[in-house]
């Protein structure tokens, strides 16, 4: 009996091993052009190993299982109405199956901070890469924008910091550090500025913002420390001025002049085609609000292709929301809204913990979801590897925050 026991032990071990391996290249790969192949056989190898160690197991109850369903069942419903049924039919598989299996996997087999620390470190890996990769192509190249290898593009790559920054500052304050190396350690997230500035993307700025004051507020908040606030508040306000002073250098060089503030801004306005098109898009909605041109992103080009006509960059709404409204109506915006208001509600749910380490997940997920958001409102990223990635940092700080709520 006991040497029966022993192979389980051994077959069991060895599942989880190949479960974490498999995890970390997915995560890695997953910004990485040319690799869909390999994030899938991935992402299904892992969901089934961990569909058995669940089995063998046990597992908390999953959260957000009422999202999975709404989302599905509106993104369903537009089938009826789709313009190409079975393009909508593929972008539900592609976007919410494989979005829950992330999500799965991610909850399910974060149990304990070694998991936790081998996901968030290949993330943070992978920043690290990503960054040096945008620094290394205007080096040599004078031009950080044009997408190249291992560099998937201006959008993408903003949207990658976005979304897993926070969880970076997460590991690297957690990092235990002798007090001669620990700011200098510390400090390392705003290395992320000078890639980010070569770049001359604009949004990104305001959401790294909204970010730091979310993340400052929410662990300043719960502190006990009076010096730790205050010291917070400085590093906040250095960061707001850093960051504010390159997005105004940013929009003086997208517009090529350089003259007083409100001549800028309002040249960067009046330049920026969206604000047509974001007419258009609510006309549409509002139009029909109860259908659309069906669920995926190429639905509305295909309906819509005359914007494209005027250019490539405008095949599409430009925002999550509006993405959604012309594709679903205002079913579709209801359930976006329900998916991210789902999200946040878990955040604060743990946020409440006494536990610091929850309060500190929880804090950077919910900055998470604001930057995502706000990274969201005048482009639309929340598909393919940036959802993937952002599914799986949601499963796997839920996963792990619950092994702190649940010692209550």
């Amino acid at each position: 009996m006991s040497h029966v026991t022993s192979v389980r032990d051994l077959r069991q071990d060895s599942h989880r091993v190949a479960l974490l391996l498999l995890g970390a290249v997915f995560l890695f790969v997953l910004p990485i052009p040319g690799t869909i192949s390999l994030r899938l056989i991935c992402l299904f190898v892992g969901a089934v190993l961990a569909v058995l160690l669940v089995r063998r197991e046990g597992m908390p109850d999953l959260p957000l299982k009422s999202v999975f369903l709404a989302w599905a069942v509106v993104a369903g419903l537009s089938l009826l109405y789709a313009v190409d049924p079975a393009y909508s039919l593929s972008e539900i598989k592609s976007e919410i199956v494989y979005a829950f299996l992330a999500f799965f996997l991610f909850f399910t087999q974060t149990r304990n901070a070694q998991d936790w620390n081998i996901w968030i470190g290949t993330i943070t890996f992978g920043v690290i890469v990503l960054s040096v990769a945008a620094v290394w192509l205007w080096a040599t190249t004078g031009n950080a924008i044009t997408p190249q290898f291992i560099y998937n593009g201006v959008g993408e790559y903003t949207t990658y910091l976005v979304t897993t920054l926070p969880f970076v500052v997460l590991l690297i304050f957690h990092l235990p550090l002798r007090t001669r190396w620990r700011w200098i350690v510390r400090g390392a997230p705003v290395l992320v500025l000078l890639p980010v500035y070569l770049t001359t993307n604009r949004t990104i700025w305001i959401a790294l913002i909204v970010i730091a004051i979310t993340l400052t507020l929410l662990l300043a908040g719960r502190s006990r420390r009076p010096a730790r606030r205050f010291a917070g508040l400085v590093v906040l306000a250095l960061f707001l001025a850093a960051s504010t002073s390159m997005f105004y250098s940013t929009l003086e060089h997208r517009v090529a002049v350089s003259q007083d503030a409100s001549e800028v801004l309002d040249l960067t306005v009046q330049n920026d085609p969206r604000r047509l098109l974001w007419t258009f898009s609510i006309n549409e909605i509002l139009a029909h609000p109860l259908s659309g041109a069906g669920y995926g992103k190429v639905s509305v080009e295909k309906v819509f292709f005359r914007w494209q006509q005027q250019s490539v960059n405008l095949s599409h709404a430009h925002n999550t929301f509006l993405n959604a409204g012309i594709q679903m109506g205002f079913p579709g915006i209801i359930v976006m809204a329900f998916i991210f208001a789902s999200i946040l509600r878990q955040y604060w749910r743990l946020y409440q913990s006494n536990h610091r380490v929850a309060q500190w997940i929880a804090a950077c997920g919910i900055a998470m979801v604001f930057g995502v958001l706000t990274r969201n409102m005048t482009d639309d990223f929340f598909r393919r590897d940036l959802a993937l990635l952002f599914w799986s940092l949601v499963g796997a700080s839920l996963g792990y925050g619950r092994q702190f709520t649940a010692k209550k």
